[in-house]
C-alpha cells in the first residue's frame, strides 16, 4: 500500500533520537525525584534483615537512574544504557507490589517503557549520538 506522506520518511533517523531523548528524561527525573522524595520511604520499606543494603541500595538507585538518563540523553553508549534500562523497567515491573516506593508507575508504564528500551536497543542510537557504529 502507498504511504500517504512519502516525504516523512527521510526524517526516520531521527526517530531513535526522539525515543532515545524522551528516555533519558524520564530516567533522569525519576532518578532525581527518587533522590529528593522517596529515598527515605524506600529505606523504610526494607526488612530489618537486608542489614547495610539498606544504607547504599536507596543511593544506587538513584544513581543508576540517573545514569542511564545522562547516558541516553548524551547518546553515548546507548545500547549499553537502553539495556541496562530495560533491566531496571523489568525489575520495577517485577518488584512492583513488594515495594511501591521502588516503582510508583502502573504495570502499563513499565511495560512501554520496556517497549521503548528495546526498540531503541535495536535501531541504535540515532541522530546527534556520541556512539560511532563500530
Amino acid at each position: 500500500m502507498l504511504s500517504v506522506f512519502p516525504e516523512l520518511f527521510i526524517l526516520s533517523f531521527f526517530v531513535p533520537f526522539i525515543l532515545r531523548v524522551v528516555l533519558g528524561v524520564f530516567f533522569f527525573l525519576e532518578g532525581w525525584s527518587f533522590f529528593k522524595e522517596r529515598k527515605d520511604a524506600f529505606r523504610k520499606e526494607l526488612p530489618e534483615k537486608f542489614g547495610t543494603l539498606r544504607t547504599w541500595a536507596p543511593l544506587s538507585v538513584g544513581a543508576v537512574e540517573i545514569g542511564i538518563g545522562l547516558f541516553l540523553i548524551a547518546g553515548f553508549l546507548t545500547q549499553v544504557a537502553a539495556l541496562l534500562g530495560l533491566i531496571a523497567a523489568v525489575k520495577f515491573l517485577v518488584f512492583r507490589k513488594a515495594f511501591p516506593t521502588l516503582a510508583p508507575h502502573t504495570r502499563l508504564t513499565y511495560a512501554l517503557l520496556s517497549t521503548m528500551l528495546l526498540s531503541l536497543l535495536i535501531l541504535g542510537p540515532g541522530a546527534f549520538a556520541i556512539d560511532l557504529p563500530l
